[in-house]
């Protein structure tokens, strides 16, 4: 889940950055812009909300129905002894108390899951955002190398 999600979330950010810079290229340009390409984009980004949004639907679903079963397992568990009448109410509340406290423990990624996704898939971004920067740095001193080349043999031939 985590893998989709985070790919889905990762997507929606590149949709996004995509509209947002159309529209800002726009606003200083008239040839940018035009109102089918706005179109097009928009219909980008709201097919990938759909997507995401259906996605975390079912990750919610999956997260609510296992948040939900966890406050009922230790009285499942606790069944033959409660039925016995070997238990006690205090000593079962202390057992049930005991046990909420280490599943919040284990809820905790479950709770945040959806900040994960969104955290991971930012890092991403800015990895490529790192990389297509790394390529640009490399290429224009690339060419400032060739450029000083070729003025240092020009300057030797003079």
């Amino acid at each position: 889940a985590m893998v989709i999600l985070t790919m889905l979330e990762f997507q929606n950010q590149l949709v996004e950055a995509a509209f947002r810079k159309e529209l800002v290229y726009g606003e200083d340009r008239a040839d940018r812009a035009a109102p089918a390409v706005v179109e097009d984009l928009f219909g980008a980004v709201r097919e990938s909300y759909f997507r995401l949004f259906f996605n975390f639907m079912y990750f919610d679903v999956a997260k609510w129905s296992y948040l939900q079963f966890g406050v009922i397992v230790p009285y499942i568990v606790l069944t033959p002894c409660i039925a016995k009448g070997e238990i006690t109410l205090g000593r079962m509340q202390r057992i049930v108390s005991a046990f909420s406290s280490v599943e919040r423990s284990f809820q905790f990624l479950v709770r945040n899951w959806s900040t994960i996704v969104e955290l991971i898939s930012v890092y991403k971004r800015l990895v490529l955002f790192g990389s297509k920067i790394k390529e640009e740095s490399s290429s224009s001193e690339s060419e400032y190398i060739s450029e000083m080349d070729s003025f240092g043999a020009a300057k030797s031939m003079s």
